[in-house]
């Protein structure tokens, strides 16, 4: 095949390939309202760290460039950016450790969640269970004993390697 006709068919291939290349795209975005706490992401993947005792660090992380994310109430991390690719930490700082709704586009591929966020408000706390179902869900929270970090689970502290103790 000459170089023309190389040419020629790489053309046809690629108009081919445009249409639906856009219909998959156009296929993972939609609008969402997601709700749940904003966290720096990297600490929580790495050692589970969120809420009021993460706060101090996860600000200084975000604002040092790690990416900011919503930690759903059905736990999923799906991460945010705004409408012109950026990060979202001047949008989602100011609420780090809070519970918020976040509306935007949600882009699901892979196994990963993105949101672009166009608006965020300060959701209201989670209802609290009372009675016996208050009873069935609590759970035990494992701390290591030199306060490097806590888990929901025991085993080994993630920070330091000591082994992790039921809290009182």
């Amino acid at each position: 095949m000459t170089t023309i006709g190389r040419l020629a068919a790489a053309v046809v291939v690629a108009a081919m390939a445009g249409p639906a290349l856009a219909k998959t795209k156009a296929e993972s975005a939609k609008a969402a309202t997601v709700t749940g706490e904003v966290i720096d992401v990297s600490c929580y993947l790495m050692e589970g760290a969120k809420g009021d005792d993460h706060k101090g660090c996860a600000t200084k992380c975000i604002e040092n460039g790690m990416p900011v994310g919503i930690l759903t109430d059905q736990g999923e991390v799906i991460l945010a950016i705004t409408a012109d690719h950026a990060s979202a930490k001047g949008l989602l700082l100011p609420y780090v450790a809070q519970r918020v709704t976040v509306t935007g586009t949600l882009n699901r591929r892979a196994g990963t969640s993105l949101i672009q966020v166009a608006d965020v408000k300060v959701a209201p706390a989670k209802a609290e269970k009372t009675g016996k179902a208050a009873g069935k869900q609590a759970k035990a929270t494992w701390v290591c004993p030199m306060g490097c970090s806590k888990a929901d689970h025991p085993g080994k502290c993630p920070v330091c390697g000591m082994e992790m103790v039921k809290a009182k």
